[in-house]
């Protein structure tokens, strides 16, 4: 019985672990996404501010 408690607990490590990793790579997902998307908004605002002037 102590070794299936103990696999358990293990699984329940990986679990947390696993989890764990999946909100870290999904925030940095995030953020490089509103990071390119910022990139994209000021490339396209400087483009529509150039063509005004001309």
């Amino acid at each position: 019985m102590a070794g299936k408690g103990r696999a358990f607990q293990n699984i329940l490590i990986y679990l947390l672990l696993f989890l764990l990793s999946f909100m870290v790579f999904d925030s940095v997902t995030l953020m490089i996404g509103v990071f390119f998307a910022l990139i994209a908004l000021y490339h396209f605002s400087v483009k529509i501010s150039q063509r005004k002037q001309l």
